[in-house]
């Protein structure tokens, strides 16, 4: 795992541009002394006027130095005749390998979208009504226990309600409470999984590309003419799958894999079809592909297999990218039709604007004032409270998302997909937050029209749901 800051320095580069120099150099007659000194020796192969040389190429600079016989020998090079590896070799190699790295040596940190994982996993916790179970054991965990509780109390009192209005909040509405809002966990659930597997998209590009450093290091320092064996330096692309392994990896309850493969399940059955066919996909490992071969026994072919590398590390980026942007596109427009009721949303309840005995008949109302302070001053604003909590989490930024321009889809990659799904799965539950708000509000009211309500014991209630809510209590 590469540290965290700048993926590839200056003095990688550097290393890897002073090894293409030598291979290069020594392709080219000349001796490594090391520490960039190179000698060529050279004579005129003539026994009865010898003349001996040697050409010392210092970080570019030519030196000529006559070891026997007379420089004026027709046959002894001129310093001027080895001017152009300056630009052939010693400037040629930096500039290339600056080049070949340049979309990649700032590719940044996975940590923020690790962050911003955490946090929609915290407001899909908030609203988590049902329990996952582990394959395995059989334990159920994960739910919010006092979620489960207040829906469950809400739906026994209010079906003790009576009341042309009353009954049908309880048939239309409080019924279908729990249902979706197990939809709507599933829609931030995908929100959750689309930053896991560009989490893991981000830590495995940043494995892969100061893998490829290291090894493009190996395969010029082995490129020379006596270079080792270099069947063994390719590129193994580790950045396939990773949206696979991100997705797999999200655990809610204990459980990774099967929780996904819950929510691609819940998702179908609310008539999301083919967002939960591509969730459940997207947990079916990719084949293995071909790794891509990096040594060779010129450092010009090295850079070439080197950039040809990189540009399929790319295209495999673009392409596991892709994933994550139809399943947010398949799931924004499952949920759209949910602006009316349906498995996503909840039609504005008729009890709302309506007071006095059209809501409630007190003659057959069977329970107290105490039970319908309950009802709209502790269940409901308790409701509303996780409610919130989950909308608060959904406010995940660009930057984490961001990276050098032409490395996968686009500098923010799926990340417009992903905003608009969070803005609509908010804007989702602030709609139910408010129905649940002003629903209580119009029961209280019609109780108070019929004597059933008692402002003591309604800011008791009122006082246990802020404290709740302040502190966020759902066991």
């Amino acid at each position: 795992m590469p540290p965290e800051g700048p993926l590839i320095g200056s003095g990688m580069k550097a290393l890897i541009a002073e090894a293409a120099i030598a291979a290069d150099m020594e392709h080219r007659g000349f001796l490594n002394y090391g520490g960039g000194n190179f000698v060529e020796v050279g004579s005129n192969a003539n026994d009865s006027n010898p003349v001996v040389w040697r050409i010392t190429v210092s970080d570019g600079k030519v030196q000529r130095e006559m070891i026997y016989g007379s420089e004026s020998d027709s046959s002894v090079p001129k310093v001027e005749d080895y001017s152009h590896l300056q630009s052939d070799v010693f400037n040629y190699w930096h500039k290339a390998i600056d080049d070949a790295f340049v979309d990649w040596e700032d590719f940044p940190s996975a940590n923020p979208l690790g962050w911003d994982k955490g946090a929609v996993l915290k407001g899909a916790a908030e609203i988590r009504v049902n329990a996952h179970s582990d394959d395995n054991t059989g334990e159920a965990s994960g739910a919010n226990v006092r979620l489960d509780s207040d829906i469950s109390n809400l739906m026994t009192r209010t079906g003790q309600l009576n009341g042309e209005y009353a009954e049908a909040f309880n048939e239309k509405y409080v019924t279908k409470l729990r249902p979706v809002l197990d939809n709507l966990q599933a829609l931030t659930m995908v929100l959750a999984y689309s930053l896991a597997g560009e989490e893991e998209l981000f830590r495995r590009t940043r494995e892969q590309i100061a893998q490829v450093a290291n090894d493009s290091l190996k395969a010029m320092q082995a490129s020379g003419p006596k270079g080792g064996d270099i069947t063994g330096l390719k590129i193994f692309l580790i950045v396939v799958g990773a949206v696979c392994a991100g997705v797999g990896a999200v655990a809610a309850g204990g459980v990774a894999v099967p929780v996904a493969l819950k929510v691609a399940a819940s998702l179908t059955g609310a008539g999301a079809s083919a967002s939960g066919g591509l969730l459940g996909a997207l947990v079916k490992p990719p084949p293995e592909p071909e790794p891509i071969p990096l040594g060779a026994d010129h450092p010009s072919k090295v850079l070439t297999n080197l950039v040809n590398g990189l540009k399929d590390i790319n295209t495999r980026i673009r392409t596991e990218e892709q994933l994550l942007v139809d399943l947010l596109d398949a799931t924004y427009t499952d949920a759209a039709p949910a602006t009316a009721a349906g498995p996503f949303n909840i039609a504005k309840p008729e009890l709302i604007g309506k007071t006095g005995s059209s809501v409630l008949e007190s003659h057959q109302v069977l329970v107290d004032k105490e039970t319908i302070a309950k009802i709209t001053e502790l269940w409901i604003p308790s409701i509303v409270g996780d409610l919130n909590a989950c909308t608060a989490e959904l406010t995940i930024g660009a930057s984490g998302w961001t990276r050098p321009a032409g490395i996968g889809l686009s500098a923010t990659g799926p990340w417009s997909s992903y905003s608009k799904l969070q803005t609509g799965v908010a804007d989702l539950v602030k709609d139910t937050a408010t129905e649940l708000t002003g629903s209580a509000e119009s029961l209280q009211a019609a109780a108070a029209d019929i004597g059933l309500s008692d402002e003591h014991v309604n800011e008791s209630y009122a006082a246990q749901a802020r404290k709740i809510t302040e502190d966020n209590i759902n066991y």
